[in-house]
C-alpha cells in the first residue's frame, strides 16, 4: 500500500544511514591500523633516550581509542537504530528515524574531524619526532 513517493522516502533516508555507516567503518579500519602502528612504535621506541616519543606515542594512541573507540561505536549503534526503524515496513520513515540518522550523522561529522586532526596534526608530530630520532615514521597508507 506503500505509494512510490513514499518508498523513495525510505530508500533515501535507508542510503544515507548507509553511507554514514560505511563512513564509521572505514573510521574504525584506520583506528585498528593506527593503533596496531603506535604498537609497533612503543616497542622501538624503548630506551631512556625515546622517553618522550614513549610519552607521546601513549598519549595518541589513548586519543585515538577514545575517537575510534567507544565513541565511534556509540555513533555506529545509533545509525543501526535509525537503519532499523527506517527499514521495518514499506513506508515513509517515522519521524524518530530521521532524527536519530541525524544526531548520529552530527556525532559522525564531529568525531571525524576529531579523527582527521588527529592523523594530521598530531601523527604529522609524532613522525617527525620519530624520524628526527631516527626511527620509521607511521604511514596509514601502508600498515
Amino acid at each position: 500500500t506503500a505509494t512510490a513517493v513514499e518508498l523513495q522516502k525510505q530508500l533515501d533516508l535507508c542510503l544515507g544511514i548507509s553511507r554514514d555507516m560505511a563512513k564509521a567503518a572505514e573510521a574504525a579500519r584506520e583506528g585498528r591500523t593506527l593503533r596496531r602502528l603506535l604498537a609497533d612504535s612503543r616497542q622501538r621506541a624503548q630506551g631512556a633516550e625515546f622517553s618522550s616519543i614513549a610519552a607521546t606515542v601513549a598519549a595518541l594512541d589513548a586519543d585515538a581509542a577514545k575517537i575510534v573507540g567507544a565513541n565511534l561505536g556509540s555513533v555506529t549503534r545509533l545509525l543501526g537504530a535509525a537503519l532499523g526503524v527506517a527499514e521495518s515496513a514499506d513506508r515513509t520513515p517515522p519521524g524518530s528515524a530521521y532524527q536519530i540518522s541525524q544526531q548520529a550523522s552530527r556525532d559522525l561529522t564531529a568525531l571525524l574531524t576529531s579523527w582527521k586532526n588527529l592523523i594530521d596534526t598530531r601523527l604529522a608530530r609524532l613522525n617527525k619526532e620519530l624520524e628526527q630520532n631516527k626511527l620509521p615514521a607511521i604511514d596509514l597508507a601502508r600498515p
